[in-house]
C-alpha cells in the first residue's frame, strides 16, 4: 500500500490495526524487569571523586557488599562489589538503559563512606576534607567478566523555572538556611542539615515574630495540638530540636543509615514556612513549596528513590490491597493521609537516637 493510499483510507476511517495492539501488564512496578531476573552476577563498581583532601584509605562490608575507598592524587575512588541481576547489566552494556540503578548502588553505600571521612576530617583538623554525593561523581565504571563500561553518570542538571516573582524571596535568611539544609542532606551530613533546619526554624520565627522565648515556648505557643498536621509538626519540630541539642552539646551523631530523618524534618519545616504563621512574606511560603518539590526530584534523580534492593524488599512485603475503606472523602481524611507518614513517631525517634 502507498503512502498516498494509507492516508486516503485514514481519512476515510478505514485504518485498521494490522496487528494486535500490545496488552498492558495488569500491573507494573518500578525496576520489575531487574527484580524478578533470577540470575545474579559479581560485579565491581568504582566511583570516582575529585577530592583537595587525602583520605586515608578504609575498608567496610555494607548489606552484604564490600566497599574499598582509596585516593591517589586528587582522584577518590569508592569501589563496590556486590551482585547485580544479569538483566541489569546487559541493558547497560548494550544500550545504556538501567543507569540510575547502578547511581542508587551507590548513593546507599555514601552515607557510611561520608562518616568515615567526616571522622577523619575532624580527627586530623583537615579542613579540605568534605562529604561528597553522586551528584560529586566525575567517573562512574562498571566491570563484570574483564569487561568495563562507563555509565552515563555524571549529568548536569539546570535551574528550575521559577516566577520571577518569587525569586525575589530566595534572598530571605529562613529560605537559605533551608536550601542549604538540603544540600547538606545530599552529602549525607545529616548532622549540619538538623542544624541548618533548626536555624531555618529560628529565624523564621524571629521574621515573623512569633512571641515565645525561645525555640521550644515558641513552638508550643504558636502551634495548636488540634489538628492531625498541627500535631505532627509541632511534635516534630521540637523531636528535631531535642536531636540539634544532642548534635551541638553531647556528641551525638546520627548513624548515616537514620539518614531519612532529615528527609522528614525538610518536610516539616515546608509546612511551618508554608502554614498562616507566614504573615510577613507569602512570596517565600510559594518559593519552598517549590523548592521542596525540586528536592524530591533532585533525590529521585540522585539515586535516592530507585534502589532495587530497597524495591526488592518493598515487593516482599507487599501492603494490602486498595479497598472501599482507603478512599479519601473528607479533609480530615485527607490530613490523615498526608500527615500520617510525616509524623516522626516514637518508634523512628528511638532508633535516630540509638547509638
Amino acid at each position: 500500500m502507498s503512502i498516498i493510499e494509507s492516508i486516503r483510507n485514514w481519512f476515510q476511517g478505514k485504518t485498521q490495526w494490522q496487528n494486535q495492539p500490545p496488552k498492558l501488564p495488569d500491573s507494573y512496578f518500578v525496576g520489575e524487569e531487574y527484580v524478578k531476573d533470577p540470575t545474579r552476577i559479581d560485579v565491581v563498581i568504582n566511583a570516582q571523586f575529585i577530592s583537595g583532601g587525602l583520605v586515608h584509605p578504609f575498608d567496610f562490608f555494607l548489606y552484604g557488599n564490600r566497599v574499598l575507598v582509596r585516593q591517589s592524587g586528587a582522584v577518590l575512588t569508592v569501589t563496590i562489589q556486590r551482585k547485580i541481576p544479569q538483566k541489569l547489566w546487559q541493558d547497560v552494556y548494550s544500550s545504556q538503559k538501567g543507569d540510575r540503578y547502578i547511581v542508587a548502588y551507590v548513593w546507599k553505600m555514601l552515607p557510611r563512606v561520608n562518616q568515615e571521612i567526616l571522622k577523619q576530617k575532624y580527627a586530623s583538623g583537615h579542613v579540605f576534607l568534605k562529604s561528597i554525593s553522586t551528584l560529586d561523581i566525575v567517573a562512574l565504571l562498571l566491570n563484570y567478566n574483564k569487561k568495563t563500561i562507563q555509565v552515563r553518570w555524571p549529568l548536569a542538571i539546570s535551574d528550575f523555572p521559577m516566577p520571577p516573582e518569587l525569586k525575589i524571596a530566595g534572598d530571605e535568611i529562613y529560605v537559605r538556611d533551608f536550601i542549604d539544609a538540603m544540600s547538606s542532606y545530599f552529602s549525607s551530613n545529616y548532622d549540619d542539615c538538623i542544624r541548618r533546619l533548626v536555624t531555618a526554624t529560628e529565624n523564621f520565627f524571629e521574621a515573623n515574630k512569633l512571641p515565645g522565648n525561645g525555640f521550644k515556648d515558641t513552638v508550643v505557643k504558636n502551634i495548636s495540638g488540634g489538628a492531625l498536621a498541627q500535631k505532627s509538626i509541632k511534635s516534630n519540630l521540637l523531636f528535631i530540636y531535642k536531636l540539634r541539642n544532642k548534635i551541638v552539646h553531647n556528641k551525638f551523631r546520627i548513624n548515616p543509615a537514620r539518614g531519612w530523618i532529615c528527609f522528614k524534618a525538610i518536610s516539616t519545616v515546608k509546612y511551618l514556612f508554608g502554614s498562616p504563621l507566614n504573615t510577613t512574606n507569602h512570596m517565600a511560603a510559594g518559593y519552598v513549596s517549590r523548592i521542596e518539590m525540586q528536592f524530591n526530584m533532585l533525590r529521585d534523580f540522585a539515586g535516592g528513590f530507585t534502589n532495587l534492593d530497597d524495591i526488592e524488599r518493598a515487593q516482599s512485603n507487599p501492603k494490602n490491597e486498595p479497598n472501599e475503606d482507603n478512599v479519601i472523602r473528607t479533609q480530615e481524611q485527607m490530613d490523615k493521609f498526608m500527615f500520617s507518614s510525616l509524623e516522626i513517631t516514637p518508634k523512628e525517634r528511638g532508633l535516630v537516637l540509638m547509638k
